[in-house]
Order: structure tokens, then C-alpha cells, then sequence
């Protein structure tokens, strides 16, 4: 059955002019430039890792990095909540991840999407049969437990009745709480009263995943909503390192305690989501940006190789049954391990892991500093050092070290600079795209008006308040970024005022306005 949504969604396709569906309309900010990235160190993933995400970007053909990226970011939380590096007692941290992962459409995220996440749903599927036959056990033990509470609120029983009653109640109770979690703890586009719920549910532990995920992040910076304008990042900031206790109000009947909570998250969104944003770019100096992982690889999109041929085209490459068999028997092994397992395991990190870690935090940190080689990224350097322990207990747990040695470490500082580096150039990204107001006055009214794809250029000059010159040079602007095209007047022989033309809007943000409408 389709919903309101999905039949807006139709409304505003049909909308669209067939001579605008078929022109090739370019992503919006496409033509920015952007530094080169420094190519994306395979060598320091574990091998299953590694072979993984080289065969997802033969495969597929998308970059290594997008692929590689995922597959971090879901061992992350494949190895769940309960692990932690300890570098001293004060400075411990677990494994999970927050990675934003920004690719144009037709960069086949979905693909990638689908094949990392395979051993997962397999898992989920299996692990599921067995949840429902807990949760059969659990109903008939809850309606046991209400009988009996029933009973001793009546009062009419002797007091050995009442003994045996408590005595029954007491087990059942205990019972109920060793009932295993549910282990269905994928979700995505998700508030943070579902949130909570769900990590109430889930034992403590959620991947918040999406190869869609514009909506989730704007709900998270406080674009969807918000009243206010805040964010509602809450929840994300205190399950990153799960130091504190949240609490789950379960309507009234009780409080569900939510102890060492734990989230993952990965979110693939277009680049044009960046360049949403606007004058709310400054969202991205939050706590929660400063947390993430940041790809931000360049198109494979009509590249070609140096022998001419694209880089994307059509082949027969198949991704091994070895390679896929590993990366599977890795997901299973880390999930099992993490899904049955309730007291926290310490990961010790060796004299070397740690000397070397020292030094090259001192290097960044020298570097923050205004005119630095960091200070435009700061934000994101300065959390060089939890994100570099947690990406190298991630490497020490697949390559099933019982401490974080040297080569993990020096990985993980390969890996995390990388990161760095896309998120220089995100940030870049933003700074370039940023509209003037007035510009940004003209793409509020496209937005609002998403149902037409084609205005009057005399009838938003009007509805924007600003000078012709003004406008202008605005609607310039705005074609060079793709954000809409300049059609010519059509000659119709009528009398009166002939028109000064059509602003065509790139169909991508038709439709990006109409989702936020129906969602939001």
C-alpha cells in the first residue's frame, strides 16, 4: 500500500517537464573544486577487511574508500559495546564509530550498501527465530507475573500463600530479565524518543544506519523537526563513549535504565546535502560533527582509465566466495561474541602502540594552532585521539589481538589522517557553497513552492524583494551551482507583456523539498 508520501512524491515527478527529465541535469555543487585526496591506504586495513572492499570496488565500481568506510563503521559495532581500549584508566573507549560518507547519486551507494550488509541481515535472520521463541516464553511468563501481582493486591490469601507468591514473583521477575536482547538493532531515519526506545530493546547497542541518510542527519543537527532550531544530537553524544546511564520512560509504566549505551552510525548522503545547508553550515563545528568520520571520495563518474576506457564500465568481475566467506565468517564470529557477552573486556595497548600514539599527537596538536596545518579542521583533529585508540581496537579485534600493538596503532594513524583530509574537504565543500542571502532567498521560495518545476522569473523577482541587479546576479549564481537553469521566454503572438523567461529547477531538489515536506 503506498503512502501519502510516496503519492507526493509521484505528484511532483509528473510535475517535472519531460524536456527536464531528460536533460542531464549535473549534481548541484559538482563543479566545485576541490583538492585532490591522498589516495586511501588499503594496506592499512586487516586483510578481510581489505580484500573486501578491493573486490566491493572492482565489483561495483566505486571507490575503495566508500566501501571501505561501511565496512568500518559496521565492525564497529559488530564488535560491539562491551570492548574497550584502556590506555590508562582515565582514557578508555570502545570501538564504535560515526561515519559520514558523502557520494553524488548514481555513485551506486546502495550496492554498497547491500553487499556490506549481507552477513548482517543473515545473522539478524537466524538470531530472530530464536528472539521470537524467547519473546513467546516471555508473554506466558509476564501473564504469570501479573496474575500473581493481582492476587497479592487483593489481599485474600493466607500469609504462607503470600510468601510462596512473592517467592514465585521474585523468580519470574529474574526470569524476565536475563531474556536476551532483541538483536534486531539495524534502524534508520529514526527520532530520539524511537531512539531511546530502541536502545532500550536492543540491550543497549543500535546501528543507525541509512544509504539515504540526509533526513536522519538533519534531524540530528536540528533541521527537521525543531522549533527552535537546536539540534538533536542528545542521544548520539552520550552513546559515543556510553559514560552515562539514559533512561527510558516506558509510557508511564516504568523506567527502563540504559546502561553503557552504545551507538553506531553510518549515513550516506549526496554532497548536495552539504550544500543544503546554507547559512547552517556553522552546525558542523557541533559536538557531534567533531565525533565523525568523514568520507568524502572524488566521482568515479565518467572518469576514465589511462587507456581510455571508463571506469565504470560494464564487466564480469564477480566478488570471490573466499573473500565474501571470510568477511562473513568475521561478521558472525564479532556479533556473536558481542551479542552474549554483558561484562566489559579491557584491551590493554602495548609500550611501543602507546609511545608512537604520544608522538603523533603532539605533532597535531602543535598543528591546531591558528595557520596550522590543522586549524581548518580542528574540530575533527582534535579528536585524533580517541578516534585513532578506537580505530585501532577495531583493527586489534579483527586481526584477534589480545593487545593493541605497534602496526595497529601506526594503521590506525594511516587511517585516521585520510579521514582528516575528507574532512578538509567537506569543509571546503561547505565554504564554497554557501549561498549569499539573497540567493539563498530565491532557493526558499523554489523550496516552497516544489510542485512547480518551472517559475516565472518575473513572478519570483517579485516574491523575493530583491534589486533586478541583484537578482541577477543571485540567479547566475545559482544556475552555475545547478541549482536551476534559464530558460528562454516562448514567443506566443499574444498581446500584452511578453514574459522575461522561466527558472527551471533541478529536479533533485523538487524532490528533496517534497521528502522534507511529507517527513517533517
Amino acid at each position: 500500500m503506498k503512502s501519502y508520501a510516496d503519492e507526493s512524491i509521484n505528484i511532483i515527478k509528473d510535475a517535472i517537464p519531460e524536456e527536464a527529465k531528460c536533460y542531464e541535469w549535473p549534481p548541484i555543487g559538482n563543479n566545485i573544486d576541490l583538492p585532490t585526496l591522498p589516495d586511501f591506504p588499503l594496506h592499512a586495513l586487516p586483510p578481510v577487511i581489505r580484500n573486501m572492499a578491493e573486490e566491493i570496488s572492482k565489483a561495483v565500481k566505486v571507490p575503495a574508500s566508500l566501501a571501505a568506510a561501511e565496512i568500518l563503521g559496521l565492525v564497529g559495532v559488530a564488535i560491539g559495546r562491551n570492548v574497550h581500549y584502556c590506555f590508562k584508566r582515565s582514557l578508555t573507549g570502545r570501538a564504535n564509530l560515526y561515519m559520514l560518507i558523502f557520494a553524488a547519486r548514481g555513485e551506486r551507494k546502495s550496492s554498497v550498501d547491500s553487499i556490506v550488509q549481507k552477513p548482517f541481515r543473515e545473522w539478524l535472520e537466524t538470531q530472530s527465530r530464536e528472539y521470537q521463541k524467547q519473546l513467546e516464553k516471555a508473554d506466558i511468563l509476564q501473564k504469570r507475573l501479573d496474575f500473581l501481582i493481582g492476587k497479592l493486591i487483593k489481599g485474600r490469601i493466607g500469609e504462607r500463600d503470600e510468601e510462596e507468591i512473592s517467592s514465585e514473583i521474585d523468580i519470574i521477575k529474574s526470569k524476565l530479565e536475563t531474556m536476551p536482547p532483541n538483536p534486531n538493532i539495524f534502524t534508520n531515519n529514526i527520532t530520539q524518543e524511537a531512539l531511546l526506545q530502541k536502545l532500550a530493546a536492543c540491550g543497549g547497542r543500535v546501528a543507525v544506519v541509512s544509504d539515504d541518510g540526509r533526513l536522519q542527519l538533519k534531524m540530528i543537527l536540528g533541521l527537521r523537526y525543531s522549533n527552535d532550531g537546536d539540534a538533536h544530537d542528545e542521544v548520539f553524544l552520550d552513546c559515543y563513549d556510553g559514560s552515562k546511564t539514559l533512561t527510558y520512560d516506558r509510557s508511564g509504566r516504568s523506567i527502563t535504565p540504559v546502561k553503557n549505551p552504545c551507538i553506531g552510525l553510518v549515513l550516506m548522503c549526496q554532497p548536495d546535502m552539504l550544500a543544503m545547508l546554507g547559512d547552517k553550515a556553522e552546525v558542523f563545528c557541533s559536538g557531534f560533527a567533531s565525533r565523525c568520520l568523514y568520507c568524502f571520495p572524488e566521482t568515479w563518474v565518467g572518469k576514465r582509465n589511462a587507456d581510455g576506457t571508463l571506469m565504470r564500465d560494464i564487466d564480469d568481475y564477480e566478488i570471490s566466495d573466499r573473500t565474501m566467506n571470510e568477511y562473513r565468517d568475521l561478521v558472525l564470529r564479532l556479533l556473536k561474541r558481542s551479542y552474549v557477552q554483558t561484562e566489559p573486556i579491557y584491551i590493554g595497548i602495548t609500550a611501543e602502540a602507546k609511545e608512537f600514539w604520544k608522538e603523533h599527537y603532539r605533532q597535531i596538536e602543535g598543528e591546531s594552532d591558528k595557520g596550522g596545518l590543522y586549524y581548518e579542521t580542528l574540530d575533527v583533529a582534535i579528536r585524533y585521539t580517541s578516534q585513532t585508540l578506537r580505530l585501532a581496537l577495531l583493527i586489534s579485534q579483527v586481526e584477534e589481538h589480545g593487545k593493541i600493538e605497534l602496526d595497529d596503532m601506526k594503521n590506525a594513524h594511516e587511517l585516521m589522517l585520510y579521514f582528516i583530509a575528507n574532512a578538509e574537504r567537506c569543509h571546503l565543500f561547505i565554504r564554497k557553497m554557501q549561498l549569499p542571502n539573497d540567493a539563498g532567498k530565491i532557493v526558499a521560495y523554489m523550496m516552497r513552492n516544489y510542485r512547480t518545476a518551472r517559475h516565472d522569473v518575473r513572478d519570483v523577482y517579485r516574491n523575493t524583494g530583491l534589486t533586478k541587479a541583484c537578482f541577477k546576479q543571485m540567479l547566475e549564481l545559482l544556475e552555475s551551482r545547478h541549482y536551476c537553469r534559464l530558460l528562454p521566454a516562448e514567443k506566443t503572438g499574444k498581446p500584452g507583456r511578453p514574459k522575461e523567461g522561466f527558472i527551471e529547477v533541478n529536479p533533485e531538489l523538487l524532490l528533496m523539498s517534497s521528502q522534507d515536506a511529507q517527513h517533517g
